[in-house]
């Protein structure tokens, strides 16, 4: 097995976290190797930071790696012996690859087609601290029962994160092609994000007086006091379970606590919560100030190619992208600005 043993060169990498997991990684993994293009290539690494699992859950992760590292150059695993938690974890994934661009995710996503394509198309083109996927939340057992090859198969429950309550029931390679453009925020979307190495090293990279909770909010903040908006992309939904590692592994993570000790830490740098209620939250106090942007971002398109058959005409209508630009404007930035 691979493990970390020096920098090797790429231009993307694609961190995962984990921790006591390894059948979500191996699902996340299937996915990423069907849905991303030219995966193969040298130029995209992958790296998985198993935070200190226990020993039977290790074993079964390494199984699982060694299957990919068959696959491709370039997959490999930072084992810790304890728990860091997540702020160090991104911090080490970061740090791994000599890359021009790094993504981020949770062992809990199952990605879709295009969703690398994206994310890299608008980190290339825009000026931005960093930029988030859209997520469908799903159950548990539904990345148990899911496989990419054979997603045509599935209808998928989509749930609300909080409450649980169905939303609809769609299939798995459901196309929402909406007009919605990048969307500004302070703080991305944890759960999937991406930067470039120049904007990670300009804030300084994620500030480890957090250790679970707050890590992407301190990185936005950083990032929107320095000039730079982040956005949430349009484009596309991927899948992805609320929280499913604190909630199950309360004991030893005990994510209630941790959540307080990481907002005091936020508070303390940033002299406020990110909450609405707070009269010191650090949002309006740096978004309204974020110059407008000309933004370019890839949206969904359906495209229809006509075959002949049987003597007939028939036509088939399949998912692509197409480019798209805008020039936001003082609204929008002081739209941004309101919490």
């Amino acid at each position: 097995m691979r493990h970390a043993d020096g920098k090797v060169k790429t231009k993307i990498t694609i961190g995962i976290t984990t921790f006591n997991d390894y059948s979500l990684v191996d699902s996340l993994l299937e996915s990423i190797f069907y849905f991303t293009d030219n995966v193969g290539s040298d130029d995209i690494g992958i790296v998985i930071n198993d935070d200190g699992s226990k020993i039977q859950f290790k074993t079964e992760l390494y199984k699982v790696i060694e299957k990919y590292q068959a696959r491709k150059n370039h997959v490999y695993l930072i084992d810790n012996y304890v728990n860091q938690g997540i702020t160090k974890a991104w911090n080490n994934l970061s740090n791994f690859f000599d890359s021009e661009y790094i993504i981020l995710l949770n062992n809990d996503i199952m990605v879709t087609r295009y969703w690398l394509k994206s994310m890299i198309y608008f980190l290339e083109n825009n000026r931005c601290c960093s930029a988030s996927l859209p997520c469908w939340y799903v159950r548990d057992d539904i990345f148990k029962n899911i496989t990419p090859k054979f997603m045509d198969r599935w209808i998928v429950q989509i749930v609300d994160p909080i409450t649980k309550e169905v939303l609809r029931n769609q299939p798995v390679h459901y196309v929402e092609v909406n007009e919605n453009r990048p969307g500004r925020v302070m703080c991305p979307a944890g759960m999937l994000f991406g930067f470039t190495k120049e904007m990670y090293n300009l804030i300084g990279g994620f500030d480890e007086s957090t250790r679970q909770f707050y890590n992407e909010s301190q990185f936005g903040t950083d990032g929107a006091r320095m000039g730079y908006s982040s956005y949430a992309l349009p484009f596309p939904h991927c899948y992805h379970i609320w929280s499913y590692t604190f909630k199950n592994n309360k004991e030893e993570l005990q994510p209630s606590k941790q959540m307080q000790l990481d907002r005091e830490a936020y508070i303390k740098k940033f002299n406020g919560d990110i909450r609405k209620e707070d009269p010191n939250n650090p949002h309006p106090r740096y978004m309204p100030h974020i110059p407008p942007n000309e933004l370019k971002w890839l949206s969904h398109d359906v495209e229809e190619t006509f075959f002949s058959k049987d003597d007939r005409v028939h036509s088939k209508k399949f998912a692509t992208f197409k480019e798209n630009t805008y020039q936001e404007t003082p609204e929008d930035v002081a739209s941004a600005g309101r919490v």
